[in-house]
């Protein structure tokens, strides 16, 4: 899983992405009509193709077997297509000036580039939720009830039974996130309802650290068990961190969306 983390950070400091399909866009005489431009037969195959490749980025990924893994590649890939999709976009919104009615292109450019930098920073989002959920903490509070005490088996301390039990309750809120906001359609509401309640859950186990963490004193250890929930803490501190920004982030998509409805239909009554 570091091989992967370290993949994704050499990918977001390499340079321009997608150079070939732009450089097509400065080609062509007349095309079709998008945003109320006529834009160069180049330019709209360039956009259809890269449309066309998100809904293809998995098959980029076919030698990873479903996992985190799989998961990061794909949205690496889609990363990738949105930016250039994005550079073709703030391309073609520079001539709205030649448009029949420049504000109208204006509008419409400016929902579709707030769009694509939605989608970009979501999918950044997920490479490191999924990056993050692989070191989860379920490895370290891996719990077994012996004589009313809980044994944390990862790191050799003693966790008493209410503790071990407020774990298990709080890890509880999380599995059951999915089915609780099944009333949402795949969308940004789902997936803020999702990490609310994450956050529920990733808030109540902090807590339980730092209570736990009052105990070192009396563990076999001191020293070690401090220094084994400083770095839990840290990690959950990451963890509550990623889901405040998907918070905000589909948050942003939401109004992305509401804007562009909102558009359509004034659109319709003009």
């Amino acid at each position: 899983m570091n091989n992967i983390l370290e993949n994704y950070l050499s990918y977001l400091n390499e340079g321009s992405v997608g150079t070939a399909l732009i450089k097509n866009a400065s080609i062509g005489i007349r095309g079709s009509l998008l945003w109320g431009i006529v834009i160069t037969p180049a330019m709209w195959l360039s956009w259809r193709g890269l449309n066309s490749a998100l809904g293809k980025a998995s098959r980029k990924c076919g030698t990873f077997t479903n996992g985190p893994g799989r998961s990061v590649c794909i949205a690496r890939e889609r990363i990738k297509i949105l930016q250039q999709k994005l550079v073709l976009a703030n391309k073609i919104a520079s001539q709205c000036s030649k448009a029949k009615d420049p504000n109208i292109c204006k509008q419409k450019s400016e929902i579709e580039i707030e769009k694509i930098k939605n989608r970009i920073e979501i999918n950044k989002q997920k490479i490191k939720e999924e990056v993050g959920e692989s070191h989860e903490l379920n490895e370290f509070i891996s719990v077994a009830a012996i004589g009313g005490v809980a044994v944390m088996l990862g790191a050799g301390m003693v966790m008493d039974k209410a503790l071990s039990l407020a774990w298990r309750s709080a890890l509880a809120i999380f599995s059951q996130a999915s089915r609780k906001c099944g009333i949402y359609q795949n969308g940004p509401e789902r997936k803020i309802c999702m990490s609310k309640f994450k956050l529920i859950s990733l808030n109540k186990r902090m807590a339980i650290l730092k209570q736990f963490e009052s105990t070192c004193g009396k563990q076999k250890n001191p020293q070690k068990c401090q220094e084994n929930i400083q770095k839990k803490i840290e990690t959950l501190g990451k963890q509550i961190q990623i889901q405040k920004d998907n918070i905000l982030i589909y948050g942003k998509e939401m109004e992305t969306e509401k804007r562009e409805k909102e558009f359509k239909e004034a659109q319709k009554e003009s």
